[in-house]
């Protein structure tokens, strides 16, 4: 944490040799949106499972005014740029005299558990964290409840999704491809739509959103995109962009293969 702006923050300091640090850095400090008794605490850093260049951090978020803890979760492009994910907490305590009833916090890094899980490790507390600890006549509170580690539990892949309820359309950067073929993680209504189409300078022939085969009433992890009951992509030399139009539909991630 960091206190240079009058709150606990979050920075980051940066090191060759684990001696001699740089001056620390604020990446994440209290708003003026946020209550005055509310600062963030530890940083929860990591990484999603396989991609260790896509930066994601879990911080606790303290409040004085209950001594709760609950967890949030920002996202960056480079380790540096921070910005919270829309939605409110993504970890919150259980019922007050459960094990992890009086506040939580994370305590590793992200994993992926078989083939369909992803998981964070977490520390959960039957008190909250100071004020009926540091009271003599409150210390035995919930006496009993021991304090446990378990797993905050998502769908692999679906930490977060692009929500589309009604219709839309969206274009992503230009990029370079790792492979020919495109898979979703996605899921789609019944009455729901996903086109994709390609495009360099200009849309790919054969590949537009217009030839796209719609997926519909489909929920996976590695949803094939066809254009024409054909896969595979003749992708031209420069990057290409990927062209989006959804309806009823949670699209949580992109993959090239």
């Amino acid at each position: 944490t960091c206190g240079s702006v009058g709150r606990r923050s979050i920075g980051r300091a940066t090191s060759r040799d684990f001696r001699h640090f740089s001056p620390p850095q604020v990446l994440i400090a209290p708003g003026a949106d946020m209550p005055p008794g509310h600062v963030w605490y530890g940083p929860g850093k990591t990484t999603l499972p396989g991609c260790p260049d896509q930066h994601v951090m879990f911080p606790y978020l303290w409040k004085l005014d209950s001594d709760s803890m609950d967890v949030h979760l920002l996202s960056s492009p480079d380790g540096w740029a921070w910005a919270e994910v829309p939605g409110g907490p993504v970890l919150t305590p259980g019922e007050p005299g459960s094990w992890d009833g009086g506040y939580v916090v994370p305590a590793g890094h992200m994993l992926q558990l078989g083939d369909e899980l992803w998981a964070l490790p977490y520390r959960g507390y039957a008190i909250p964290h100071k004020y009926p600890r540091l009271d003599p006549a409150r210390r035995h509170l919930y006496a009993g409840v021991r304090d446990a580690t378990g797993y905050a539990l998502w769908p692999r892949g679906r930490l977060v999704a692009l929500e589309c309820p009604a219709e839309g359309r969206f274009r992503t950067i230009p990029l370079r491809p790792a492979g020919r073929r495109v898979r979703l993680n996605v899921s789609v209504g019944p009455t729901g739509f996903v086109r994709v189409g390609v495009m360099g300078k200009a849309d790919l022939p054969g590949r537009t959103v217009a030839e796209c085969d719609g997926l519909s009433a489909v929920d996976g992890f590695d949803v094939p995109v066809t254009w024409g009951g054909r896969e595979e992509l003749d992708l031209p030399a420069e990057p290409v962009a990927l062209a989006f139009e959804l309806r009823q539909a949670r699209l949580f991630g992109v993959e090239f293969v």
